[in-house]
């Protein structure tokens, strides 16, 4: 599992991306061949028409089926203008699930994660603006295993 350093030692939402590599099984495929996956993108764009996916679990969610906000993205002006937003009411429980820029139905690319919210704005949700810090990590782990 790796992060970047600036969410690993300060907690700063702007780095707020984490990666897990894993194992291939007994036969030598890799997850991704066996049960797919989704590609991943960065320096995109502010205004992308994305969906962003989770499992929100507090109420008026109950955490057992996946939902799904969908919209522009917008600059987060209350973190200097550093991440970005999308109009969302998922609640406690999304954090994490991805957000998914030139999605068809099915098969998109990463382009942000249900980060955080303000508790003054709870339509909105926000992910760290996928930059160069997401490419390198992405870049440092893809050839993994």
């Amino acid at each position: 599992m790796w992060t970047l350093s600036n969410w690993h030692y300060s907690a700063d939402f702007r780095y707020d991306v984490g990666a897990v590599v894993v194992n291939t099984d007994g036969y030598g495929n890799r997850l991704v061949n066996v049960v797919g996956g989704q590609g991943i993108t960065w320096n995109q764009p502010v205004g992308l028409y994305t969906y962003a996916f989770g499992y929100p679990a507090a109420p008026p969610f109950n955490g057992q089926s996946l939902k799904y906000c969908d919209g522009y993205t917008f600059s987060d002006i209350w973190s200097g203008w550093a991440n970005v937003g999308i109009n969302c009411d998922m609640t406690g429980g999304a954090s994490g699930g991805p957000w998914l820029a030139y999605f068809g139905g099915t098969f998109g690319y990463v382009n942000g994660v249900n980060s955080y919210k303000y508790g003054w704005l709870p339509n909105n949700m926000y992910s760290p603006y996928f930059g160069n810090a997401a490419g390198s990590l992405y870049n440092t782990v893809r050839y993994r295993y």
